[in-house]
């Protein structure tokens, strides 16, 4: 199954840090997957994409750190101003929430590996 069969029944999507590092840092592996899912979701209108505000936190450190503007720009532009793209808050509802699934379902925090070397 590939990308498009995995989305076409689902309108709202939860995208988690790791992807959008693969998109915008042109992952060498996962590169071609997140870049059909994109183009799908920006061409689409009936496809709303969320993630939180803690990913802009995570996309933004390691070139922050490295002062890599340009990858900083990449990635503003793309989690503040894209169609179809939406950046929603965390509040304590939320939060609580998120721990309940997460002791519920045994789930760990995400790991995610840049595309890039930063060090």
């Amino acid at each position: 199954m590939g990308i498009t069969e995995a989305i076409r029944n689902h309108r709202q999507i939860m995208c988690d840090t790791a992807p959008i590092i693969y998109f915008i840092e042109e992952h060498e592996i996962y590169g071609a997957v997140v870049d059909t899912f994109f183009k799908i979701i920006r061409d689409a209108t009936d496809y709303h994409v969320f993630s939180s505000v803690i990913t802009l936190t995570e996309v933004l450190t390691q070139p922050l750190k490295k002062s890599r503007n340009d990858i900083v720009k990449k990635y503003r532009d793309f989690l503040l101003n894209s169609n179809n793209f939406h950046l929603y808050s965390i509040d304590a509802i939320i939060a609580e929430k998120a721990a309940e699934l997460r002791s519920r379902h045994s789930i760990k925090n995400a790991r995610c590996y840049p595309a890039r070397n930063w060090d």
